[in-house]
Protein backbone atom coordinates (compact mmCIF):
# COMPACT_ATOMS: atom_id res chain seq x y z
CA UNK A 1 0.00 0.00 0.00
CA UNK A 2 1.20 3.28 -0.63
CA UNK A 3 0.22 6.16 1.84
CA UNK A 4 0.37 9.88 1.69
CA UNK A 5 -1.18 12.57 -0.21
CA UNK A 6 -1.11 12.05 -4.12
CA UNK A 7 -2.83 14.89 -6.70
CA UNK A 8 -2.25 15.77 -10.38
CA UNK A 9 -0.58 18.91 -10.48
CA UNK A 10 -1.21 21.61 -12.89
CA UNK A 11 1.08 21.79 -16.41
CA UNK A 12 -0.40 23.92 -18.95
CA UNK A 13 0.39 21.52 -21.81
CA UNK A 14 -2.40 19.40 -22.50
CA UNK A 15 0.26 16.39 -23.71
CA UNK A 16 2.64 15.92 -20.89
CA UNK A 17 0.86 14.80 -17.05
CA UNK A 18 1.98 14.69 -13.71
CA UNK A 19 1.40 12.94 -11.11
CA UNK A 20 2.78 13.43 -7.52
CA UNK A 21 2.52 11.58 -4.43
CA UNK A 22 3.91 13.42 -0.82
CA UNK A 23 4.18 11.04 1.82
CA UNK A 24 6.22 11.24 5.60
CA UNK A 25 9.61 11.02 4.33
CA UNK A 26 9.36 11.67 0.20
CA UNK A 27 7.87 13.33 -2.34
CA UNK A 28 7.93 11.82 -5.67
CA UNK A 29 6.43 13.15 -9.14
CA UNK A 30 6.58 11.43 -12.25
CA UNK A 31 6.01 13.50 -15.50
CA UNK A 32 5.39 12.23 -18.97
CA UNK A 33 4.96 13.63 -22.30
CA UNK A 34 3.01 11.41 -24.83
CA UNK A 35 3.75 14.34 -27.78
CA UNK A 36 6.46 13.30 -29.88
CA UNK A 37 8.03 16.43 -29.76
CA UNK A 38 9.88 17.92 -27.01
CA UNK A 39 8.52 20.77 -25.11
CA UNK A 40 9.21 22.68 -21.80
CA UNK A 41 6.52 22.26 -18.87
CA UNK A 42 5.76 24.48 -16.21
CA UNK A 43 4.53 22.77 -13.36
CA UNK A 44 2.69 24.60 -10.43
CA UNK A 45 3.45 23.44 -7.54
CA UNK A 46 1.71 24.40 -4.10
CA UNK A 47 2.80 27.31 -1.63
CA UNK A 48 4.90 24.69 0.44
CA UNK A 49 7.16 23.86 -2.45
CA UNK A 50 8.21 27.20 -3.13
CA UNK A 51 11.85 27.39 -4.78
CA UNK A 52 11.93 23.79 -3.72
CA UNK A 53 14.86 21.43 -5.40
CA UNK A 54 14.05 18.42 -7.01
CA UNK A 55 15.98 15.65 -9.03
CA UNK A 56 15.26 13.07 -11.97
CA UNK A 57 16.43 9.80 -10.99
CA UNK A 58 16.81 8.52 -14.00
CA UNK A 59 19.16 11.03 -15.42
CA UNK A 60 20.87 13.03 -12.39
CA UNK A 61 19.18 16.01 -13.68
CA UNK A 62 18.76 18.47 -10.96
CA UNK A 63 15.78 21.90 -11.10
CA UNK A 64 15.20 24.17 -8.42
CA UNK A 65 11.31 25.60 -8.59
CA UNK A 66 11.40 29.11 -8.88
CA UNK A 67 8.84 30.36 -6.44
CA UNK A 68 5.72 27.93 -7.06
CA UNK A 69 6.46 26.74 -10.65
CA UNK A 70 8.83 23.95 -11.85
CA UNK A 71 10.28 24.45 -15.23
CA UNK A 72 11.28 21.20 -16.99
CA UNK A 73 13.15 20.54 -20.00
CA UNK A 74 10.55 17.43 -21.65
CA UNK A 75 11.77 14.71 -24.45
CA UNK A 76 9.13 13.57 -26.76
CA UNK A 77 7.66 10.28 -26.49
CA UNK A 78 9.86 8.84 -29.39
CA UNK A 79 13.28 9.38 -27.40
CA UNK A 80 15.17 7.19 -25.59
CA UNK A 81 13.32 7.98 -22.03
CA UNK A 82 10.34 7.78 -23.74
CA UNK A 83 9.11 11.47 -22.72
CA UNK A 84 9.39 10.46 -18.63
CA UNK A 85 11.14 12.08 -15.86
CA UNK A 86 10.48 10.58 -12.42
CA UNK A 87 11.44 13.80 -9.77
CA UNK A 88 12.21 13.67 -5.95
CA UNK A 89 12.40 16.64 -3.93
CA UNK A 90 15.68 16.42 -2.87
CA UNK A 91 15.08 19.09 0.35
CA UNK A 92 13.04 18.13 2.30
Amino acid sequence: MIYGGQHQPKTGNMNIAAYQYTGDNNTLMTVVNVDTQAAVVYIALSSGEKDSNWKDIITGDVFKAEDITLSLPMEGSGSENHGLRVMARIDR
